[in-house]
């Protein structure tokens, strides 16, 4: 899925031409509204996800890149731009006021090169992973939380997520209760021990698999470097070979054009 979101970046940079490599083509304004509307959305691969939500249109607003935000909730559609730094003000008022909830994951921020192409556009792809995987709980939607991110009004909407007020202990523990419908009373020791041991088991496995999928990226990165690499060297040597072929060739062929190879009518 993440090599489909590279590949209007990769299209760039072969269009570019060999002069381009290594070097990395900041996002400006323009960019998005130059790019087929086909090409501006990224198809999921899973199934189960919510389509109300999505996140579109990256621009450089100021010194920010916004993203065109559009979703739905138990009062309707709603819609605007948001920053990143507003879904990640969003990701820290749930996760700190639901405990115990699995809040889904957002992309990490990143100080130096957040306005490359590649960057934004896989940014883009992961916080509408995130909305979808939220919109799968309505109790996440609809919560104090995400109203204030989905419908600010003329509020700011990281200051208003920072001044909520704290929610006493056993409410949380209630409302807890309420969207799990965990009664940890109604289970016997024997079963609470099975649940702890499962749990245990599986926390051995995540970790086993997080250093494996680590090193995974790792190496998928180094595959995309190198093959975006491989593919500008193609491209400058097939330039050297249609130069030499003018320069050189012509001279012994009296600059006929079925004598040539790459230049050869005949094998275009």
């Amino acid at each position: 899925m993440l090599t489909l979101s590279l590949g209007d970046y990769q299209g760039r940079q072969e269009e570019g031409g060999a002069g381009g490599a290594g070097e990395e083509e900041k996002f400006t304004a323009a960019d998005f509204e130059k790019m087929p509307a086909e090409k501006q959305y990224v198809p999921s691969l899973y199934d189960d996800e919510n389509f109300d939500f999505k996140v579109v249109k990256p621009q450089l607003h100021g010194s920010h890149i916004v993203y065109h935000v559009v979703g739905t909730d138990k009062q309707g559609p709603w819609e605007g731009t948001r920053r990143y730094n507003q879904f990640n003000c969003l990701h820290e008022a749930l996760t700190k006021r639901w405990p115990g909830i699995m809040i889904p994951k957002l992309p990490s921020k990143k100080a130096i090169g957040n306005k490359e192409v590649k960057f934004i556009y896989e940014r883009k792809f992961y916080l509408e992973r995130f909305l979808r995987k939220c919109a799968k709980y309505d109790f996440i939607i609809n919560s104090e939380e995400f109203r204030i991110f989905a419908r600010p009004g003329s509020g700011d909407i990281e200051k208003m997520l920072e001044r909520l007020p704290r929610i006493p202990s056993g409410t949380m523990i209630e409302r807890t209760r309420e969207v799990t419908n965990v009664q940890e009373r109604m289970f016997d020791f024997a079963d609470k021990e099975r649940f702890n041991n499962v749990v245990i088991e599986f926390s051995f496995f995540a970790k086993k698999v997080l250093l494996q999928m680590k090193t995974l990226k790792r190496q998928l990165s180094v595959f995309r470097d190198n093959k975006t690499q491989s593919i500008s060297h193609g491209r400058m040597l097939l330039s050297l070979f249609d130069k030499y072929e003018d320069l050189n060739l012509n001279c012994y062929t009296e600059n006929s054009p079925d004598k040539m190879i790459l230049n050869n009518p005949d094998h275009k």
